[in-house]
């Protein structure tokens, strides 16, 4: 059975709008949406070049400059991503490619921390947000695996208390299907005003420091505030990856940062992430995009998205051992540790997860992103590649793609045997820009034409 064939939800509200306006406001409830949809069109329409120019690059000739006879893959990546950090479009980053469960390319560029002149490295931690989703759904597909949970229990079942009132009273139980898709009704904090439910009921969205909240604490409160619509019946990026990590701690036993280590890092062969980092200096520094050149984050630090609705980071929060382990955006990593798990779903061999299982995770499900993100469905905390043309993607139908708002993306083709992941240190930006669409679309040229 497709991963949540009997929910097929149709988008939200009416009316038409405009490409760009359609995917800021879907950035607005996804993190990412927003940036995919600004992000490759930009980059990837016209001649389709493998390594076309784009109004954001500040280099005459840059793409004509790398189109010279028989640059290597190394070559080409290199270029775009020195060439990214000289414009002060990135302060420090790291693209790293696998192909067939081998490193194919890895390059560390620019600064871990400009202010001390500390060089960017492979191995450098970043604030994930949003990447960290991959490692909760990964774990909740262990479970699953196992038979520990199942798509269609009742949330309710391990949180007695989760009962949020849906629109029309008493309705349909939210089911572990429903976070694993955001299908459940739930909303994000930051895409409500300070005067909605969110804000009034003190939520955490795992980006802000809410110094004494625990985990339990946060569920309790995302319970209290009422659905958006009835389990099933839409879609709506949300804080149910949270919820789920505290249904995983319930059904395992065990604090949700143990579950993760035992059940999905230990087995992989993964140090980390963890949900703090005892020793800042080694974490990449989080950079805004300012004049004369990018600043590091404030603590905390606001972004507003206008209409009323803001972001607000705790850079701080990383190095919090008592900071409440959000397995939707609170984890720290590498982009190594980010490949492992996307290795481990794209090879599919049962060794982690059960092949089913991974097949229903992995799936594309979801109609109402065809309205704000077009080629794009949604499977379990990620897009899912439907037609790679009306997507504007080099990946193949059926590929894998996420990003989050400290500004990272990764991908995974299993057609192609290729996963990638493109950490940056600049915040929001690192996802706006045209530095991963054009990496890809340069990596594809290379590997498969």
């Amino acid at each position: 059975m497709p991963f949540l064939a009997d929910a097929r939800p149709s988008p939200r509200g009416g009316g038409s709008r405009g490409p760009q306006t359609a995917f800021w406001a879907l950035a607005l409830v996804a993190f990412v949406l927003w940036s995919l949809g600004a992000l490759f069109p930009a980059a990837l329409s016209g001649s389709r070049s493998a390594l076309a120019d784009s109004a954001a690059s500040p280099v005459p000739g840059e793409a004509e400059a790398l189109l010279v006879a028989g640059p290597t893959l190394t070559e080409v990546l290199d270029e775009i991503l020195d060439q990214k950090v000289q414009s002060g479009e990135l302060v420090g980053a790291v693209f790293t490619l696998m192909k067939d469960g081998q490193v194919v390319y890895s390059h560390a560029v620019g600064s871990r921390d400009a202010e001390k002149d500390i060089p960017m490295t492979a191995d450098t931690p970043f604030r994930l947000s949003s990447v960290s989703k991959i490692f909760t759904v990964a774990v909740a597909g262990v479970l699953l695996s196992r038979g520990t949970i199942a798509l269609d229990d009742p949330v309710s079942a391990y949180l007695p208390y989760f009962t949020p009132k849906a629109p029309a009273g008493e309705g349909k139980p939210i089911l572990i299907r429903h976070l694993l898709n955001h299908t459940a009704g739930l909303d994000y904090l930051f895409v409500e005003k300070k005067d909605g439910p969110y804000h009034l009921a003190r939520v955490s969205d795992g980006l802000d420091s809410a110094p004494g909240l625990t985990l339990t604490e946060n569920v309790k409160r995302i319970a209290s505030c009422p659905l958006l619509y009835e389990p099933g019946e839409s879609w709506k990026y949300s804080q149910a990856t949270d919820v789920l990590g505290e249904v995983i701690a319930v059904a395992y036993g065990k604090p949700f940062p143990e579950a993760t280590r035992e059940l999905l890092l230990e087995p992989l062969g993964i140090a980390g992430p963890a949900f703090w980092s005892a020793d800042p200096a080694l974490v990449a520094v989080q950079y805004r995009l300012d004049e004369p050149k990018p600043r590091p984050l404030r603590e905390p630090e606001t972004f507003s998205l206008g209409a009323g609705l803001e972001i607000v980071f705790s850079p701080a929060r990383a190095f919090d051992p008592h900071a409440w382990p959000s397995g939707g955006a609170g984890l720290v990593g590498t982009a190594q540790d980010v490949l492992k798990v996307l290795e481990a779903i794209r090879i599919n061999d049962g060794s982690l997860m059960s092949q089913e299982v991974v097949t229903q995770l992995s799936a594309d499900s979801i109609a109402p992103l065809e309205a704000d993100a077009p080629g794009l469905g949604f499977g379990a905390g990620w897009a899912v590649v439907r037609d790679s043309r009306a997507a504007e993607l080099p990946l193949s139908p059926g590929s894998l793609v996420w990003s989050g708002v400290y500004g990272h993306t990764w991908f995974m083709d299993r057609e192609k045997g290729l996963s990638g992941v493109l950490m940056t240190d600049m915040t929001m930006s690192g996802i706006r820009g045209n530095a991963f669409s054009r990496l890809v679309e340069a990596a594809y040229a290379s590997l498969f034409h």
